[in-house]
């Protein structure tokens, strides 16, 4: 092995002797030293890029007007510069469509006006002042941080909004001295003719004599939206793009709140998918729904407790929420697009939602459950075969709303079989010995936009069916203490009943109900009715007619007269029938129709309590009435009578 003389000079220059760089680094060292003379100058020209000039005037017009696809008016320019802060103060700014683009004129005192060639033009949108500084970097790294933003008088005329007129008095931050690290934007205007305000919380960092405005992606936004009398305030979340989270979300009325809410929205493949829940009082409904590109909503909306006493209370939580967010979405739909051009949409509105109600509740009596297949289809809201179970009745339910919240043309079909009314009476008025089950079949069908106008316009049927069941002779007071007292003086309300069977037929019209039958007899008393009640008027004239059946009970009043409103009418002696005593029932007072045709669609078999009793009732009384009567007619305890053997009385026709 050689050993090298550290001290020769050959060993030295190899020592000394540069090594050859490779292509790839030459060319990397000249890129970049490149860039960085290239950024430097291109940061001098913009640092130069100010002031308030003409030609300054009409590159803003230019580049605004480009980035909005809409011709751009700058009235008056009084400062724009980019570094080391983007800031811009303009005066009357002026946005409309290319297709009406007004021509530029100076006035007299040299001043900028735009004349429109057939007269004065119509923007889509003005703001008399608009000033908004920020820094450079926040622009170019995309964080929102204002130093300072305020824009005054802004309007937005349908064009822009494609809804309705916004008009905006001013945007700007407010702060209080107490929270010097919180600050909310605020604007105040008007939302076609209903006042609006919108704020939005940002932080506040003050150092010196400077102070920013910001927010990062990862914070909550506070956010309020007033609109009228009602507020939805919240914290937004946007954490990623495409999909952002709504927490403690409150609805409020200009009384107190209303409804809670946390809703999750992501936009994935074109679909906007929403989940999460709200929540009335107790009642809790959870979200699991999906918005697809053609405009369809999927999904479903599982709801549970829901206290139906509740929703007829008019002061109750549930009613105003519903009402708030009716008011808040006619206030938001311009209504002003012609039928025709709704029906030429590309992508009309449509729904099919299955809404599960899960522990139905009237006070804190469980009733049952109900699903209810929503669809929305243009015009059309309907619920086709719903199901439900209350209180072992077998429910079925059919519904459709024709032109919703406009003039609706509403039809509805219920009929729940076989239903224990016991639980529900227990709810309402506290009794425990209440048993027997009962069938109903409505079929109601109305139109209008009211309340009101819909109860007056109501025509259909309902029909009602009970048989064998218990209950205290409290039940027969349907409007307050006054009508046991009426039929029969010395029944103790507290007193045990036996029910053996009660109808219930009424045809409505108009909005008025004709009671065709109404029977209701006990162990101690046979009770007839027949009047009317006039849902639109809220109006009811009824007069009964009892009937004792115990020898202890010998007060049996003459006719009762139920007259008034529905909700506390008068009762009292019929004047037409004093010094008189009803001496029975006149035979055949149960509709044979009604026996025919109804209790088999009813599902009322033979078997059924109504159908042997009125059998046996009817021949009895047709027995005192007319001693003709066939001898061979079905006994009250003939179990293999038919319905046919039922409706032949002598004193049909």
């Amino acid at each position: 092995m050689t050993i090298p003389d550290l001290n020769s000079d050959s060993y030295k220059k190899s020592i000394f002797k540069k090594k050859k760089r490779s292509p790839a680094y030459r060319w990397t060292k000249i890129i970049l030293i490149t860039l960085v003379v290239s950024l430097s100058l291109g940061f001098l020209v913009l640092s130069t890029y100010r002031g308030n000039g003409d030609t300054m005037r009409d590159g803003l017009e230019e580049t605004f007007g480009g980035f909005l696809g809409r011709k751009v008016h700058i009235g008056k320019l009084n400062y724009f510069s980019l570094l080391p802060e983007m800031r811009l103060d303009v005066e009357n700014v002026h946005i409309f469509d290319k297709a009406s683009e007004p021509k530029k004129v100076k006035d007299e005192n040299g001043e900028t006006k735009m004349v429109a060639p057939e007269g004065t033009p119509k923007y889509d949108m003005t703001a008399d002042h608009i000033h908004i500084v920020m820094s450079f970097w926040d622009i170019l790294l995309q964080r929102i941080a204002f130093r300072h933003f305020e824009i005054k008088n802004v309007y937005m005329s349908t064009e822009m909004t494609k809804s309705k007129d916004v008009m905006v008095e001013n945007i700007s931050f407010q702060s209080t001295e107490d929270e010097t690290d919180t600050a909310t934007m605020t604007a105040n205007g008007f939302y076609g003719k209903n006042a609006l305000r919108l704020e939005f919380g940002f932080k506040r960092d003050t150092k010196g004599e400077s102070t920013i405005y910001h927010f990062d992606k990862s914070d909550e936004i506070p956010v309020k939206i007033g609109f009228d009398a009602y507020t939805v305030s919240g914290l937004l979340d946007i954490t990623q793009t495409n999909h952002f989270i709504l927490n403690n979300a409150v609805l409020s009325d200009a009384e107190e709140p209303l409804m809670n809410a946390n809703l999750d929205i992501r936009n994935v493949d074109g679909h906007r998918n929403i989940t999460g829940n709200i929540q009335v009082e107790d009642s809790v409904a959870k979200l699991d729904l999906d918005l697809t590109p053609s405009n369809k909503l999927d999904g479903k909306v599982d709801i549970s407790p829901l206290k139906l006493n509740r929703l007829g209370d008019d002061t109750n939580k549930f009613k105003r929420s519903i009402d708030a967010i009716l008011a808040v979405h006619d206030a938001f739909d311009s209504g002003d697009e012609p039928a025709e051009e709704k029906d030429k949409s590309e992508n009309p509105f449509s729904a099919d939602i299955a809404i599960n109600i899960k522990d139905m509740m009237v006070n804190d009596e469980t009733m049952g459950t109900l699903s209810l297949p929503l669809s929305i289809t243009g015009d059309k809201i309907s619920i086709k075969d719903g199901t439900g179970n209350i209180n072992d009745g077998v429910l079925t339910f059919n519904s459709d709303i024709q032109n919703p919240g406009d003039g609706q043309d509403i039809t509805m079909k219920i009929k729940l079989k076989d239903w224990n009314y016991g639980p529900l009476q227990h709810a309402l008025n506290g009794q425990e010995s209440v048993m027997g089950s009962a069938t109903i079949k409505t079929d109601l069908k109305s139109k209008g936009k009211t309340t009101d106008d819909i109860l007056g316009n109501l025509s259909g049927q309902i029909k009602f069916v009970a048989g064998e069941g218990q209950f205290q002779s409290s039940m027969l007071n349907f409007w307050g203490g006054g009508l046991v007292n009426a039929i029969i003086p010395s029944l103790d309300p507290k007193s045990e009943t036996r029910l053996n069977c009660a109808i219930l037929d009424m045809d409505i019209k108009d909005g008025v109900g004709d009671i065709k039958t109404m029977f209701l007899d006990t162990k101690r008393v046979t009770l007839t009715g027949n009047g009317d009640i006039d849902f639109g008027d809220n109006k009811i004239s009824l007069l009964l007619d009892p009937k004792s059946k115990d020898t202890a009970l010998l007060d049996v009043a003459t006719s009762v007269l139920v007259k008034g409103p529905l909700n506390k009418p008068s009762i009292g002696i019929d004047p037409l029938s004093l010094g008189t005593k009803v001496g029975g029932i006149i035979a055949g007072i149960i509709n044979p129709a009604f026996l025919a045709i109804s209790m088999t669609d009813l599902g009322i078999t033979d078997e059924h309590p109504c159908a042997g009793f009125v059998k046996g009732y009817n021949k009895q009384e047709s027995s005192e009435n007319d001693d003709s009567v066939d001898d061979q007619t079905p006994a009250a305890n003939n179990e293999d009578a038919s319905i046919d053997d039922i409706i032949i009385q002598p004193n049909d026709q």
